[in-house]
Formats: C-alpha cells, structure tokens, sequence
C-alpha cells in the first residue's frame, strides 16, 4: 500500500502530465487543447517525450501549461498507464483510501522508532559510489 508520487505542475495551478491523453501504442499525445504531438523515440530507460512546439504558439491555454517559449515539452514516463491509474484510484476509491489511513500510521511509526535507534540515518557504510 504506497501512495504514488505526486505530479508536478509546470506552471502552478496548471495542467499536468494526467491532463493530456498519452496513446503509448499510438505514440502519441493529446493537450487539453486538443493539439496531438508525437511521442519520440524510446530512450534507454523507457521513456519518452512529446514536443509540441509550434502547436503551443497562439494556444488559449498556454498560460496554464507553460511558460517555456519553445513550447511545452512533456516527459512520459515507461509505466505511464501503470501510474496514472494509481494516482486515479488514490484519488477517487474510498475501499483504497480507508486501506492506506489504516496503515500509513504504525508503518511511519515504525520508521520513525528505526531512525530514533539509529538503524537508518547514521550508517556509517556508504552502499553507493
């Protein structure tokens, strides 16, 4: 039970990636203003990017997407599908809402009883390089 991360907005208040309609088998992506840009080439950790250039010059909506003077550029993660159903499901599904207020709380209790020991934050081994 983990809350998928949080979204960020590229303008505050604006729209976010789960605002345009991302056709991974199509390979494309939809704006809210209904311009369609085509998702690029698959990078080396899955994901991909959609650049809608020229379709932001003269959009109605761009002050609330961007403020990039190329236009908006939209980075789309390998589990997009996979991501954006969680952040639906966490936000609208009472059954999965009242499961996670069941055990948020004695799972950060029993992190914050780890650190105040000292089993997390004090490791004097470093694990990476």
């Amino acid at each position: 039970m983990i809350k998928p991360p949080p979204l960020r907005h590229a303008v505050p208040g604006g729209f976010t990636v789960d605002d345009f309609r991302i056709d991974t088998v199509a390979g494309t992506a939809t704006c809210p203003a209904g311009h369609t840009a085509n998702l690029g080439q698959v990078k080396g950790d899955g994901a991909r990017t959609a650049q809608f250039k020229r379709a932001c010059t003269g959009c109605p909506l761009r002050e609330r997407c961007t403020t990039s003077k190329t236009g908006r550029t939209l980075n789309v993660h390998p589990q997009h599908e996979l991501l954006s159903a969680a952040r639906a499901q966490a936000a609208t599904d009472p059954a999965w809402q009242d499961e996670y207020r069941r055990w948020r709380p004695p799972v950060e209790r029993a992190i914050a009883w780890l650190v105040a020991k000292g089993n997390l934050c004090r490791s004097k081994t470093r694990f990476w390089s």
